[in-house]
């Protein structure tokens, strides 16, 4: 819960590998169209993405990783521009190292966010982006986080068969992995849909389970 502290070293962390965060208002407004530019770019051409060595490639994921964690800095602190702009920054700088875990979960990351905006034809390319690259490349881990957030996007269009089977199966995947933090966010987030549906009986053994785990860890 440090976000400061966290944004502080993450910044550091970015301009070392030569790719600084924005400081200003100003900054973040002309970064993020730039951003823009160059995802559209990408998009058109990306064969016209030159040939890059695997040590530039693993820079540009680790780098990649490092943005994920600020974005969700950004969203925790409900800052609009700088999730966006990082959310951008990622993409573009992982696409060109190649399909990787760390670009799975860019794009369903920013398929959340071009869903809330709403650009929806952007939201439903980057959610089938995401799943067709953590199914291929992924661990068990990462296509559940992707299952998981792609099922908060079909949340905003009421498409529940998809929400369900998309939890049922991440739920699964982090059971087994075990990996807490998703295995909790599954099933918060299978409450809330159960809400919207009015299926508030489903949500109570869902709420003391992560009542129960919660107690667990501290968090009570």
């Amino acid at each position: 819960g440090e976000l400061e502290a966290f944004r502080g070293h993450a910044e550091r962390a970015l301009r070392h590998f030569g790719w600084p965060v924005p400081t200003t208002r100003v900054g973040w407004a002309v970064g993020t169209l730039m951003q823009m530019a160059v995802r559209l770019l990408q998009s058109a051409r990306p064969d016209a993405q030159g040939v890059e060595s695997e040590e530039r490639r693993r820079v540009r994921r680790v780098a990649g990783r490092l943005l994920m964690r600020l974005t969700d800095a950004f969203i925790y602190g409900q800052e609009a521009l700088p999730v966006l702009w990082s959310g951008l920054r990622m993409l573009n700088l992982c696409e060109p190292a190649g399909a990787s875990p760390e670009l799975a979960r860019g794009y369903t990351n920013m398929a959340v966010v071009a869903g809330a905006v709403p650009v929806r034809p952007v939201a439903e390319a980057w959610v089938g982006r995401a799943r067709e690259v953590a199914e291929r490349v992924g661990s068990p881990a990462d296509l559940a986080y992707v299952l998981c957030r792609n099922a908060v996007y079909a949340t905003y269009m009421a498409r529940w068969a998809e929400v369900e089977a998309w939890l049922e199966r991440a739920t699964g995947i982090v059971d087994s992995v075990g990996d807490l933090r998703l295995a909790e966010e599954c099933r918060a987030l299978y409450t809330v849909v159960g809400c919207y549906q009015g299926k508030f009986q489903r949500g109570l053994p869902l709420m003391d389970w992560l009542e129960a785990s919660a107690r667990r860890r501290g968090a009570l």
